[in-house]
């Protein structure tokens, strides 16, 4: 098993320029099909009043403009998110599973309920 933990958070400081926000909104620019992105930290992205070890955020865009952050921990020092597909399935297989608090899964679990949502658009093309 994998020891997963996030914290979510609603960043509404929509005039700041911070890097992961520029970052951010050039990423989800360019992938106009996707809703989700998993990612490293930034440095200082994290509330330093919280911070545990977290080295991934999965962000949801809602819409242009405004996201929606789950921040993951992982005791493998981020290689277990590292390694998982980034693909809009397994992103939005990975939000579900952290937003029902359901303890600590397997990453692979998380892969295997992704590979049984429907087609994106981006395995179209």
């Amino acid at each position: 098993m994998n020891n997963q933990f996030s914290i979510q958070w609603l960043d509404l400081n929509l005039n700041s320029k911070a890097p992961w926000k520029e970052g951010d909104r050039k990423w989800f620019s360019e992938n106009p099909f996707r809703s989700f992105r998993l990612r490293r930290l930034f440095p200082n992205e994290f509330p330093n009043d919280f911070y545990e070890g977290q080295t991934h955020v999965l962000v949801r865009q809602l819409r242009p403009g405004f996201r929606d952050k789950q921040f993951c921990l992982d005791v493998a020092n981020g290689a277990s998110f590292d390694a998982l597909p980034n693909t809009e399935e397994v992103c939005m297989a990975l939000w579900i599973r952290l937003i029902k608090r359901t303890g600590n899964f397997a990453l692979a679990e998380v892969v295997a309920e992704a590979s049984l949502m429907g087609v994106t658009v981006e395995r179209i093309q």
